[in-house]
Order: structure tokens, then sequence, then C-alpha cells
């Protein structure tokens, strides 16, 4: 557990638990941290020896008011409750798991995997239950006296009515459930979901009237630090600070993954991706916003897209598996010949597909229907990136082993190596006849093809991810830390440089009719950045 002031004093880390996952904290006006696990509820004092209070089928949620009383939700559905550091009770109050819970004085809201909410008054003995959901609720928050807010595992958000038990309206987060958190502040209802924004929610009628995005992970908690103020905290170990007047009033340019964008095609007018909420996405460059509903064809991630032509894809997922797709999202071919995540992806002349996996394999297949070719394990760890010479001298591949390696996809001994990289090599381009190479080393390295070092440069300080070629003389490299580098080959220099402020993933390139080339990044948040670039001036942004 760790206490991180918002006046930027030095964290304090309590390491007090093993092997034990915290479901939930919440913090005493004493200062006391109480923490909910699977055995029950962990109190912690300054860091001294913490007090376990051990509860039959442990504790998923709690919560404590201003007034330090405590209320927790159980595995078995029980709700925990005191008051005053008295001892604990209990009631039932679902029928199976208690995943949300909020209190405020003697009224106690608890959420439930049954798909019901339950508002229980402990002066006055009454309880109510509201039955609307149709999924498991994740999280619940009293509003007022006569309202309580509650979303579920679906991303529905309903408010409802003490008095009637119905709901006042129903509104769905488009990145869908579940939803992780929601807050009041002020007049309006946050609520934050699977694309890792927060929405903003008008508590009158339910209409959304802006957004936040700025986590590149989902966000795990919001609370409101006054009426126009929130802080939220997110899986990405971020703790952000936010003002209502600053929300986005219509959503991002080429935001609509819920989840990283691992690889992106571009066309002359049009787009895909493909995101590792298993996803592929059309979009139109000219609106920025998806020209097609998200085609769902993986459980796991799509880790790599290949443009096959105007009617297919060919997509790799983190399951081993290679497929072709329709422009509807039918699967067509389905092979699952990698053990692991496929993690490059390229095409070799007009009839061969190359794949590399975390299996160390590299893999030949054919275009069309997807029969494997050939195999060969060269690397000692898993293949990362991709690049192809031509036909003839066969393709460049870069390992999280550190090192680079020229080979021919069907077979003979190893052509080239290329060693200098203290880290995974994650991004690899060959620009004419110069190979250039980023790694989480945080640098960019230009070769000959026969793998001699012809220079080193620093890229992204967080480890470079993605390198792609611009023309015969240039290329463009991306970073986790957000940086993109726009750099002369030879001899390897950056001639412009944006940072872009998200963790970055794919990226591609794809020359324009006015000479100029589009870029198209994706990001670890599940958006995109557009950006055009011309060699002989400043790389520029086209959105935000």
């Amino acid at each position: 557990m760790v206490l991180q002031g918002f006046d930027d004093a030095p964290a304090v880390t309590w390491p007090v638990m093993r092997r034990r996952s915290v479901e939930d904290l919440a913090v005493h006006p004493d200062g006391r941290v109480v923490a909910a696990l699977v055995t029950g509820l962990l109190w912690v004092d300054d860091g001294l020896v913490p007090e376990m209070q051990k509860l039959p089928g442990g504790a998923m949620c709690v919560c404590i008011d201003k007034q330090g009383n405590l209320a927790a939700g159980g595995g078995g559905g029980r709700v925990w409750i005191s008051r005053d550091d008295g001892p604990l009770g209990h009631y039932a109050a679902h029928e199976s798991r208690v995943e949300a819970i909020d209190r405020k004085g003697s009224v106690v809201l608890s959420g439930g995997a049954d798909a019901r909410v339950v508002r229980a008054d402990l002066h006055s003995e009454e309880m109510h239950t509201f039955i609307g959901h149709v999924d498991g609720v994740t999280s619940a928050i009293i509003v007022d006296g006569d309202r309580v807010a509650s979303g579920s595992a679906d991303g529905a958000v309903k408010l409802w009515q003490v008095t009637s038990g119905k709901p006042l309206w129903t509104v769905r987060l488009p990145g869908g459930g579940p939803v992780h958190a929601l807050e009041v502040c002020g007049d309006w209802l946050l609520a934050t979901g699977r694309d890792r924004s927060v929405r903003v929610i008008n508590l009158q009628d339910g209409d959304d009237r802006g957004i936040f995005t700025g986590h590149s992970r989902a966000v795990g908690g919001l609370f409101a630090t006054g009426p126009n103020t929130f802080w939220s905290f997110g899986r990405d170990r971020r703790l952000m600070s936010w003002h209502l007047d600053d929300r986005q009033i219509t959503p991002p340019p080429f935001f609509g993954h819920s989840d990283g964008v691992r690889a992106v095609v571009l066309g002359d007018n049009h787009a895909w991706t493909a995101a590792r909420d298993g996803t592929l996405r059309r979009w139109n460059l000219a609106t920025a916003q998806p020209s097609s509903t998200a085609l769902q064809v993986s459980q796991g991630a799509v880790q790599v897209l290949h443009h096959q032509d105007d009617g297919h894809l060919v997509f790799g997922s983190t399951q081993g598996a290679v497929g072709v797709v329709d422009a509807r999202g039918r699967t067509l071919v389905l092979k699952e010949l990698h053990e692991g995540p496929v993690t490059c992806l390229r095409a070799l002349g007009d009839a061969m597909l190359v794949t590399g996996g975390a299996d160390g394999v590299l893999r030949t297949w054919d275009r069309t229907t997807l029969a494997p070719l050939s195999a060969r394990r060269d690397h000692a760890d898993r293949v990362r990136c991709l690049a192809v010479v031509d036909e003839d001298r066969g393709v460049v591949t870069g390992s999280y082993d550190h090192t680079l390696l020229r080979t021919h996809p069907l077979g003979g001994p190893v052509l080239a190596r290329f060693e200098g990289h203290t880290r995974p090599v994650i991004g690899v381009a060959v620009v004419k006849d110069t190979v250039l190479s980023g790694s989480l080393d945080a640098t960019v390295r230009a070769w000959e093809l026969d793998g001699t070092a012809l220079s080193t440069a620093a890229g992204d300080p967080d480890g470079v991810v993605g390198v792609v070629a611009i023309g015969p003389e240039h290329a463009v490299t991306v970073g986790r830390g957000g940086w993109v580098h726009l750099w002369i080959v030879r001899p390897l220099q950056a001639i412009a440089k944006i940072d872009l402020g998200v963790p970055l993933d794919g990226v591609t390139a794809r020359q324009r009719s006015d000479g100029a080339w589009n870029l198209l990044i994706g990001d670890q948040r599940g958006g995109l950045h557009h950006l055009v670039t011309d060699p002989r001036l400043q790389t520029r942004p086209q959105a935000p």
C-alpha cells in the first residue's frame, strides 16, 4: 500500500502483505487505512503492525464515511457494518458476493453480482431493493436522500429514485463495462468504464456532457475534491487531477477502442486498426471518426494486422492464431500454429506472409489460404518485430534476446547478425539498404545489411516501440514515453520531434498524392494520432 500526498511530498510505502490482493481501500477520519482482502479487513496505522479482522467470505469492497462509519461487502452476500469503532455486525443483502459499497451516516448502499442494488437505512431499519440491471453491479453511490446511482458489468449506469424504487434514467457507457467507479461532482455524475475515459453525465436527465481522457489503462477510482474538481487513479499507476471546465464536449478524434491500439494499416482515405480489446475498426481519415462498428475477431488482443485487399484483412492474436477476416468481421480462415502471441506480420512478395511470435519462431504462410510453408527458430527469445528487405535478401527480425538477424524465411543459414542493443528490440525498418532499429534501451541504431553497425542515437527515454520508413532516406520512431522522432537515416540524425503525451504503440505510414506522408500512431489509451510529415518540413500533428 502506498500513501501519496497531493503536495508532492515523498510517497510512503507500507509492505504489510505478502501474496494477497488488495480488493479495495478506505481511509478513516483518524488517518488509519483499511484494506479489503479475500480474508477480511486489514487495518494499518502509520506503518505499524497491521490488525486483521477475519470475515467469513472475506471482503470485496469497503467504505468509511466522514463520521468514521464503516461498511464492507463480503464474498457471501453479506454487508458488514460498524459504528464508532464498535464491533462489526452484518446483514444479508445479496444472493452472492457484494462488489460495490457506499455509506453516508445511517444509509448503506450495496451492489451485488446478483445484479441487485440494495439501500438499507440502519436507523429506520428499512431496506429497498432496486431491480433492473441485467448484469452484476460493480459500482454504487448515494447521490442524496432520494437518489442513488449504480453501474454494472455491461456498462449500464442507472439513477434510481428511492421513494418510487424505479430508475429515473439509464445510460450505457459508449466503451462498455464494467463500470469501475461512480462519483458525484457538483451537479454531475462521473462514470468510468472499459474505454479508460471518464464520462460526465447530467444528473437531471442522464445526458452525456463531456469526456476526460488521459489514462493509458483502466481507471480504477474517482473522488471529488470540490464542486468542480476531482481526482482519478488508474491501473497505469497514475493519479491525475481534473477540473470540470477542462472536459472535452465531444470525443477526441480517432477514439473508439477500449484498449491500446497495437497495429495500424493505412489506405488513401481510410485506416484499419487492431487493438488489445480483440477488435478491428475502420476509420475515415477526413472525419477522424470510425466508419464501421467494432469487429470482434478475437477473445485475446489483436497484435498485428495486414491489409490483404479492399475486402480482406489478416490478423494475428495473443492466442497464437493467424486469421483472414472480411470487412464484416467474418473469419474466413484461422490457423493456430504459434505457441503464444503473434507479435509481427509482413507480406513477402505477392504470394507469402511472414509472422513472428513469442515462441521465437518465424513462420511463412500462403497469403490466401494461410497454409504453412516453413518455420525456423534462430533467436533465443521471442521475435518481436519484422521488416522485409526483398524476396531474395530475406527479412530482418528483432528479438527480446537484444539482437537482430537477417534470414530468409524459407530456409538457409543466418545471413547477418546485428549486435549492440542492451534490451529487447521492439521496432525495425529497412530504409533503402539501411536497417534502422529501436529498442527498450532507449536508442535508435543504424546498420548495414551485413550487420555492420553504423551509428547510434538517443530515442524515447522510456524505450522505442515502433519504427517505420518514410521514403528512401527518412524514418519515424515512436516511444513508450510519447515521443515521435523524424530521422535522416544516413547520417543518423533527428530532424524533428513531437511529444504526444501518452504511451505509444502501433505505427504505420503511407505516402499521399502531394508527396507528403500520412502517419497514424496508436496509443496505449486506445486512441490514434494522425500526423503528416514531409521530410523537408517539420512533422506537424493533424489531430490532438
